[in-house]
């Protein structure tokens, strides 16, 4: 795991994802317990639901981070395949 590799570096933009992620979720109060419709009319109260922000910040951020990494695979394949070239030369 020291060593400076391509794997390394993927999984730290994975990591460095989820870690941004789960900042979100400690912030927006996921935890909150709560429907947002009751049955038969009943009254509820606002204060038991999580934020919709942070849900929508978080499906956000996991998009951005699925396409950073897809982004990161195809440049390191692209790296690689030069390389390979160089040396067939």
């Amino acid at each position: 795991m020291l060593k400076n590799t391509w794997v390394n570096c993927i999984f730290a933009i994975i990591t460095l994802g989820n870690g941004a992620n789960l900042i979100i979720f400690s912030i927006g109060n996921v935890l909150a317990h709560g429907y947002p419709f009751n049955g038969e009319g009943e009254a509820f109260s606002t204060v038991r639901f999580a934020d919709p922000l942070t849900q929508a910040l978080v499906l956000t951020a996991i998009v951005i981070s699925f396409a950073t990494l897809c982004f990161v695979i195809s440049l390191v394949k692209k790296i690689n395949d030069v390389r390979k070239e160089e040396e067939a030369q």
